[in-house]
């Protein structure tokens, strides 16, 4: 996954991911995760964090919802 991170007034704002998987060719590629790769990615990244933060897709981007400031 690739991590976005937003920070405004000294303070972390918002964490955002972008899926990601190095291929055959060892290049990393960036993943929609609403279509192909990029949905399953997600899926397994909501499957393995059961039971922690809130994630919601905005544009091409998981959102980590649930933050404590």
């Amino acid at each position: 996954m690739l991590v976005r991170l937003a920070v405004k007034n000294m303070t972390l704002h918002s964490v955002s991911l972008v899926p990601t998987w190095r291929e055959d060719d060892n290049f990393v590629r960036l993943y929609d995760p609403n279509e192909d790769k990029g949905r399953e990615l997600y899926g397994y990244l909501k499957s393995v964090n059961e039971g922690g933060a809130d994630l919601k897709l905005v544009g091409k981007e998981i959102v980590i919802e649930t933050m404590s400031h």
